[in-house]
């Protein structure tokens, strides 16, 4: 059985995230006139969702990927 190296990359990003820092803000009673800690809060969402994406090998929103082989499966089946 011959292995074919394979990677998978994204060429679209999200055009959002599934969660809105005001969402989050709310949520931990911060009102939304202190702008303080959004970007601290923007980057802890885009961690959270890259590590659940990662861990789950699902997207949580719709995003676009190539995949690149070194070779063509020999059963003619590409297994994503």
């Amino acid at each position: 059985m011959v292995t074919t190296e394979k990677t998978l990359r994204r060429t679209t990003a999200p055009g959002s995230d599934p969660v809105a820092v005001a969402d989050v803000k709310e949520k931990l009673r911060i009102a939304a006139a202190v702008t303080t800690h959004d970007d601290v809060l923007e980057r802890h969402i885009k961690t959270a969702v890259e590590l659940f994406e990662q861990d789950t090998d699902r997207a949580i929103i719709t995003q676009d990927f190539a995949q690149y082989r070194d070779d063509w499966p020999e059963d003619n089946v590409i297994r994503l």
